[in-house]
This record gives C-alpha cells, sequence and structure tokens, in this order.
C-alpha cells in the first residue's frame, strides 16, 4: 500500500503504511527506500536521511547505496560540503564495485567537485565513471555517460 501510495503521490498515506510495515519488519529495505522517497518528495531532507542512516547501520550489505542517498538528500539540502564528503567516503571501493547504482557515485562526484571550482576533480572523477561504465547499455547509465562527456567537454574549454 506504500509503494502505490507514493505513486499517486500520497506521501502522508505512504510514511503511514510504510512505518507500520517497518515496525514489524525493520530491515525491510523495499520500505525502508520507500518510506525515504515519500519523506524526499515531502521535502523531510533530514528524516530521510536519519532513515537511510540507520539502513546503512543495519543493512551493512546496502551501505554504499544509503550512503550515495544521503549524499544527494544532503545536496538537495543544500548542504554541499556534507553531501561532498559522504561521497568521497566511499572512494576507497568505487574501483572495486560493478553496480552501475554505486558507481554513479564519481558522476555525483563530478557535480560536486564542478560546482565548486574543482575542475582537475571533477574531470577525474567524470573520467572515472566514464571509464567504469565503459560498453554499458543501460539507458540511465547512457544518460549519464553523455551528461558527464558534456561536461567534461566544458571543463576541458
Amino acid at each position: 500500500m506504500g509503494i502505490i501510495a507514493n505513486r499517486e503521490q500520497r506521501y502522508d498515506d505512504a510514511v503511514a503504511s510504510l512505518k507500520q510495515v517497518l515496525a514489524v519488519y525493520p530491515d525491510y529495505d523495499t520500505a525502508l527506500d520507500q518510506l525515504g522517497l515519500a519523506y524526499q518528495q515531502q521535502g523531510k531532507f533530514d528524516e530521510a536521511i536519519a532513515l537511510f542512516d540507520q539502513g546503512r547501520q543495519r543493512m551493512v550489505y546496502k551501505r554504499e547505496a544509503y550512503t550515495i542517498n544521503i549524499a544527494v538528500l544532503e545536496a538537495m539540502a543544500g548542504r554541499k560540503t556534507e553531501a561532498l564528503a559522504e561521497l568521497e567516503s566511499l572512494v576507497p571501493q568505487l574501483d572495486t564495485v560493478t553496480s552501475p547504482d554505486i558507481i554513479k557515485a564519481w558522476w555525483y562526484l563530478g557535480e560536486l567537485y564542478r560546482v565548486q571550482g574543482r575542475v582537475d576533480d571533477a574531470k577525474s572523477a567524470y573520467e572515472r565513471y566514464l571509464k567504469a561504465t565503459e560498453g554499458n547499455s543501460d539507458p540511465q547509465v547512457r544518460r549519464l555517460r553523455d551528461l558527464a562527456t558534456q561536461s567534461l567537454q566544458q571543463l576541458k574549454k
């Protein structure tokens, strides 16, 4: 019911349903992800961040994904420094991961570095994203690859 309520943009109903599920199944990652989405859509970034922080502590197998979610939420809340710190905490693992959902942290890093005027760091992050996703034909990956390529071209001018 919470997922349906999210899709129908009934976020208060989604929150109520998903909280009930998590009260019984606190490690049910789909419910946690959907509750975080509902909070995000309501502009409740701090609640979503706290939720995902609990998730990464309880479900260490999703630590990287929740860290990326937290970084995005920090950026949406206007806290770019915190977002950057979250993403930079993943750098030691990023060269060995294979999941496109985690590899996109390189793209996010490129974006944050670019807006901060850290041109060399931005170029490096975009290039690492492109290298790590080379040959991937997933439409979302292709879109980020195109954006990374465009950003690199602009930074090299």
